[in-house]
């Protein structure tokens, strides 16, 4: 049926407006997951560098904790006492410290006679200092303290700011705490400053080294910060390791055995000790304390002027600054020289790079983003093909009213003249009575098998028909076939081609159903044979899928179907064009109908045909032995109980 051409105009114009739709929403998805891929990285990498310096910040705050436990005793004279002050001050820090394992040791090198610095251990068990020689870790330490004890006598020219007055903080003012990151071991210099009212006499320095537990450092508290951070981040998870210093960067830690051996590139990279930002952008902020510009740096409070002296040149410190009122407490590293290397944290996603992960990420977007397109696109065309079909049913309904309508005018008409004719007088002999009774009985028989039809294939649709299964002989029902169709076979003029072969093995079949299907089979042969005027009937066995089974082959030479027709002709309500053309009457319901019987006795019907060469049905029947129809012979049984056993053809 074709639609009328507004009508199919409209149809097609509402299709390619879906198709255009559909079309830009895949652009749209297509740009929106670049710029949701773009903001997510953005993102992934700030949190990334958050995490980052969380742990940097928190490693600090687990190794400041122990040098700011050291609260006093440098300031003690007496060496019991200061020593006594230690050990407490220790005691009360491992009470509380997470890791109290952390400390290994607590030296103390003050200078002697001679300028030769001398190294003390505090003994923890006792509480009091011990004379030790250095030990081989600490050799380039040990150079650098003598250096630095040296120089500590040339700092004796007063610092002055600006021309301005000079100031220093009361009491001593200690140097920043430094981390020595090849022991590891924290150091502190304690500077106490010389007489700057009278004679300038040179200061005094004593230094504080706490030896960390590099074991620790590795297998507890390096463990837990990764564990903190970098587990589960934005639901990813990413690979942590930690270098140490030297040139070939030692691996403190690593959760990832390439990052161990330097395989993969990392994400990202920071030093855990000193200026973030890295020594240049730390450099500044002292050259500008120094020359007397805007550090940026909050005030804790007003510094005020005394008539103490800076040594000439030097440059505050962290720990000055913080005694002075600046930012927080940074543990500096300890350098030797300027190409020395810091502890560095080095991250990379596990999926071997950030933008691998991203790109995973959207193409996983991507494609969650076009399967909905196309299940759109496949929701689209389903709606459009049940349309179609809506449409084609409707047509088809309307072909089968005409046919009904049609096959009922005939005979109706033949009946009704009859009965005029009659009630008028005009027939009076017997013999033509006789014939108009004969008439009026072969019309009212052919009204009545258009409508048991009729009947038939609704019940068959509905699952309403039942059947009564029987043991019969292929012959005897192409037989029975035969012989309820030869007054149709007569008037037609047709020749029968009957081949029966004896010895057929039994099908278990419902008589009048399965005669039913034959003989629509053959009212379609007689209807569409065309000029030929023969028919041909042949029964055999043969095996199918390892089935046994007969088949009933009908054939003519008629006008045939095209192969456009063939997947159609089976459907309710169908007729070809060809048909139509040629205005050969029909409701379309024999087919169907006769596919319904054959599929309800367990068996099929399939055909092949040429144009213009005929066609031949056939009609598949499983032996008795190998039918899937499990009523014994002589039950009754519902269409509904064999019917779903049984597989579509």
């Amino acid at each position: 049926m074709k639609l009328p051409p507004k009508e199919q105009l409209l149809s097609s114009a509402a299709v390619l407006a879906l198709l255009a739709i559909l079309a830009a929403l895949a652009v749209v998805q297509y740009r929106w997951s670049r710029e949701i891929s773009t903001a997510t990285g953005a993102r992934m990498l700030a949190n990334l560098h958050f995490s980052m310096m969380g742990m940097r910040e928190d490693l600090g705050r687990e190794l400041s904790g122990l040098s700011l436990s050291l609260q006093y005793g440098w300031e003690l004279q007496d060496e019991t006492r200061q020593s006594a002050a230690y050990a407490q001050q220790i005691a009360a820090w491992k009470r509380t410290a997470n890791h109290p394992d952390l400390l290994a040791n607590l030296f103390v090198c003050r200078e002697v006679a001679g300028g030769r610095p001398r190294l003390l251990r505090l003994n923890f068990a006792r509480g009091r200092f011990e004379a030790v020689a250095w030990p081989s870790a600490f050799a380039h330490l040990q150079e650098r303290v003598q250096s630095a004890s040296a120089d500590l006598t040339m700092r004796q020219v007063p610092w002055d700011h600006e021309g301005g007055h000079s100031f220093a903080p009361h009491g001593p003012h200690p140097s920043p705490w430094q981390i020595e990151e090849n022991i590891p071991a924290l150091v502190h210099l304690q500077i106490e400053p010389g007489d700057t009212r009278g004679r300038p006499r040179a200061p005094a320095g004593e230094w504080i080294i706490l030896e960390l537990n590099a074991k620790v450092i590795r297998e507890q508290i390096l463990p837990e910060l990764v564990q903190r951070y970098f587990a589960r981040l934005e639901g990813l998870t990413y690979d942590v390791a930690v270098l140490g210093p030297g040139e070939a960067n030692s691996v403190l830690y690593s959760s990832s055995s390439q990052l161990s051996n330097g395989q993969a590139t990392p994400d990202a990279r920071l030093n855990l000790f000193g200026p973030p930002l890295g020594p240049q952008a730390f450099l500044s902020l002292r050259t500008q304390f120094e020359h007397g510009g805007d550090t940026g740096l909050p005030m804790r409070g007003p510094i005020a002027p005394d008539d103490g002296r800076m040594p000439a040149g030097h440059v505050p410190g962290e720990g000055e600054m913080q005694s002075l009122g600046f930012g927080p407490l940074r543990l500096q590293p300890f350098r030797y020289a300027a190409q020395d290397r810091d502890w560095e944290l080095i991250v990379r996603h596990h999926k071997g790079s950030l933008e691998a992960a991203l790109a995973s990420m959207r193409y996983r977007h991507l494609a969650l983003s076009f399967g909905v397109l196309l299940v759109l696109a496949l929701t689209m065309a389903m709606i459009l093909h049940a349309t179609r079909r809506a449409q084609r049913l409707a047509a088809l309904q309307m072909d089968f009213v005409a046919g009904v309508s049609h096959e009922l005018r005939t005979p109706l008409a033949v009946i009704s003249s009859a009965a005029e004719n009659l009630a008028d007088g005009i027939v009076e002999d017997k013999s033509r009575l006789m014939r108009y009774g004969k008439a009026i009985g072969e019309q009212t028989r052919q009204l009545t098998r258009l409508v048991e039809q009729i009947l038939m294939f609704a019940a068959t649709r509905q699952h309403r028909q039942q059947y009564h299964f029987v043991r019969l002989q292929p012959t005897e029902i192409a037989e029975a076939a035969l012989a309820r169709s030869a007054e149709l076979i007569r008037t037609a003029g047709v020749t029968v081609a009957w081949e029966p072969l004896p010895d057929l093995p039994p099908v278990l079949v419902d008589l009048p159903a399965i005669t039913a299907c034959l003989q629509n089979l053959i009212a379609n042969a007689v209807k569409y044979g065309g000029e030929a005027r023969w028919l041909g009937v042949r029964v055999s066995a043969a095996s199918t899928h390892g089935r046994q089974e007969i088949q009933f082959k009908i054939e003519d030479r008629g006008i045939g179907i095209a192969s456009a027709d063939l997947r159609h002709i089976f459907d309710p309500f169908y007729r070809s064009s060809a048909v139509r053309s040629a205005q050969i009457h029909g409701t379309g319901l024999g087919l169907a109908l006769a596919k319904n019987i054959a599929e309800a006795m367990g068996g099929g019907l399939t055909v092949t045909s040429k144009l213009g060469q005929g066609s031949t049905f056939v009609l598949h029947l499983p032996c008795a032995d190998d039918s899937p129809v499990r009523a014994a012979a002589g039950a009754e049984v519902p269409t509904t109980d064999y019917e779903s056993k049984h597989t579509d053809r």
